[in-house]
């Protein structure tokens, strides 16, 4: 793979990973559709540029990351350290057995249909907030039923065309987790995106290193402004924002 190719598809990983689309979908159509790659070694190079994105969200979260292994004592750390654990958990539970069993029989339009849903659910979510929200309706602790629930809905996303990022911020601020919903769905990612990534590090080509480069820097400076930006706007226009983002990326999918 030429390295400036590389270099650009790992700068779309590094965007694509932080917003409701599926970014292993989407990097999937332009390699093998518009760059003519192997469509085995796109899907793997897919899963791999996940590396660069979770150290990224590692450095750009590094401390809250450090509230969960140090703070052992600090109710803030603990708090968060069973959510992420029971979330990962669930997400283990429920994912696994759907990506052995039932990935591979779904049909592609299938995926779409999904990525679809999601972007819609992320509107209707941003609509009933906006309609409902209250002091009563918003949440500053964090449980393990809390947790477990958004595990279960992460497992969902090795569905093809659900967006992770996209499912676990509708739960998030339908939980009423308000503008701390996108840091923690960034959070909660990191584990599930770590691992998948680091199962294809055998079979991945070293062309696809520029890739990783790139994917981590760019996700470095597009997740701190996409984390900045919004703790600027209220949590139910953000998932409005990006439930359009998602319904508009899935109806390309129809089209591509």
């Amino acid at each position: 793979m030429k390295t400036l190719i590389a270099l650009l598809l790992g700068a779309f990983q590094g965007v694509a990973e932080w917003l409701p689309i599926s970014s292993e979908g989407w990097l999937y159509i332009i390699s093998v559709f518009l760059l003519g790659i192997d469509p085995e070694k796109s899907l793997t190079s897919a899963l791999f540029l996940h590396l660069g994105t979770s150290i990224a969200a590692i450095l750009v979260l590094r401390k809250e990351l450090m509230e969960i292994l140090l703070e052992s004592r600090c109710e803030k750390g603990g708090e968060l350290r069973f959510f992420l654990f029971s979330a990962t958990f669930a997400t283990c539970v429920v994912g696994i057995p759907i990506y052995i069993y039932l990935k591979e029989s779904l049909l592609p339009s299938f995926g779409k249909i999904l990525a679809l849903m999601t972007g819609f659910l992320l509107l209707a979510v941003g609509f009933i907030l906006k309609l409902v929200s209250s002091p009563q309706t918003r949440r500053s602790s964090l449980s393990i039923r809390s947790g477990v629930f958004v595990g279960v809905l992460q497992g969902l996303s090795v569905l093809p065309g659900v967006s992770r990022s996209g499912i676990t911020l509708a739960a998030l601020i339908l939980l009423g987790y308000g503008k701390r919903s996108l840091k923690l769905s960034f959070l909660l990612g990191i584990p599930v995106t770590l691992g998948a990534s680091l199962l294809q590090i055998a079979s991945t080509d070293v062309s696809m290193f520029p890739s990783l480069f790139s994917s981590f820097l760019i996700s470095i400076l597009f997740l701190r402004a996409l984390l900045s930006f919004s703790y600027r706007i209220k949590p139910w226009k953000l998932s409005v924002l990006f439930g359009l983002i998602a319904i508009v990326f899935s109806l390309l999918l129809f089209i591509s």
